[in-house]
């Protein structure tokens, strides 16, 4: 049985054909958000304009890196919350067993995101926050360069579908599938936490100040929603 022909609307959000084939209300119009491709992901920003750049990922673009863009399962936690791993710091030697050489004195935060970076001779670690729901990350340890980014999908309140991007320099392309074991590793020591993990004000502690500066960059973050 063929499939029943449905309304259709052109890149503008104008209706360009109706089963019927009636003459089309000039009102028949939807909302359309701004995209864009990066990084083997479509982005939509949440809004009429977009009012800050693509995500990126830190001493990186397309073009001098090798990358893989996946999959991640849908988990019932909102993208704010995992992407508040990116500055909780603590988490990294507590929960991954990582060494933290040190931690950054400030974070750096503009209109459209919250920066930091810790190098020493042997460690790197130069991390963005991009929105309320993307975090792209540069690691060397070791000599050895690394890319990831991590972003979230809202599905419904609590909940969203994940998507990462790991990536290596040029020339190393052989190293992609043990970037992509670390970053899996991660998700899935993060992923207890993530669930049962409750936010309360005045619980944070001294350690947690990049933390709490992160919840009242996300509290303020500017919401669009689209007319009706």
């Amino acid at each position: 049985m063929p499939a029943p022909r449905r309304r259709s609307f052109d890149p503008a959000g104008t209706c360009a054909h109706i089963p019927t084939g009636d003459k089309i209300p000039s009102a028949a119009r939807i909302f359309t958000y701004p995209s864009a491709e990066a990084w083997g992901l479509v982005w939509a920003f949440n809004g009429e304009q977009p009012d800050y750049p693509l995500p990126r990922i830190p001493g990186a673009d397309e073009s001098t890196i090798v990358y893989e863009a996946h999959e991640r399962a849908r988990a019932p936690f909102d993208p704010w919350v995992a992407v508040s791993n990116g500055v909780d710091f603590q988490h990294l030697r507590t929960l991954h067993g990582l060494p933290q050489v040190s931690l950054p004195q400030e974070l750096e935060v503009d209109a459209g995101g919250i920066e930091f970076r810790i190098e020493s001779p042997y460690h790197l670690q130069h991390g963005r926050i991009t929105g309320t729901n993307v975090f792209g990350q540069h690691l060397r340890i070791g000599g050895k360069d690394m890319f990831m980014l991590f972003s979230g999908t809202p599905t419904e309140p609590g909940w969203s579908s994940g998507l990462f991007v790991v990536g290596v320099s040029k020339g190393e392309e052989e190293r992609l599938p043990e970037v992509k074991a670390m970053v899996e590793r991660l998700n899935a020591e993060d992923a207890p936490v993530l669930r049962s993990i409750r936010f309360r004000r005045g619980l944070l502690t001294a350690s947690d100040r990049h933390l709490a500066r992160y919840f009242k960059y996300a509290e303020e973050f500017p919401c669009f929603v689209p007319p009706g």
